[in-house]
């Protein structure tokens, strides 16, 4: 256990180290889902029933064809 904590200690090190990584990491996803959520935005017209607490999304899909 303790050589697995080393381990993970010393690769969050090296991660930490290279702040490009922790852009793409951290950073990049949130600025794409920011994005895209402002392009194609969250209409309830676009949107299907509500199954299991989700709102399902009526579009596009392979099962259409």
């Amino acid at each position: 256990m303790h050589g697995y904590l080393a381990m993970t200690r010393t690769e969050f090190r090296l991660f930490r180290r290279e702040p490009f990584s922790v852009v793409f990491v951290l950073a990049f996803p949130l600025m794409m889902m920011v994005l895209l959520a402002a392009v194609f935005g969250n209409n309830r017209a676009d949107a299907g029933k509500i199954q299991n607490g989700m709102l399902m999304w009526r579009g596009v899909t392979p099962a259409n064809y």
